[in-house]
């Protein structure tokens, strides 16, 4: 059962991860709010989840997406200030 629900939530990760950082019609700010709204589930999928290795795995790649979001967020304004 937990095997299940953690390859369940690692899929769902999964492919959120390839929709959104792959797709040509998101701009750069497009994908900051995508990669947030990802930390959000991250965080949200570690709090649920029973399984301790899924949920340390999901508190890790929380940080992780928000500091990517904050660097496509800073390049984009560095962009616009030139």
């Amino acid at each position: 059962m937990i095997e299940q629900t953690r390859n369940k939530h690692q899929r769902y990760l999964g492919s959120q991860l390839r929709n959104s950082a792959t797709s040509p019609t998101l701009t750069r700010m497009k994908m900051a709010k995508a990669i947030r709204q990802q930390t959000l589930t991250a965080e949200r999928v570690a709090f649920t989840t029973n399984d301790a290795v899924l949920a340390n795995q999901m508190r890790n790649l929380a940080p992780a997406f928000r500091a990517q979001a904050d660097t496509l967020k800073k390049s984009k304004k560095k962009k616009k200030k030139k």
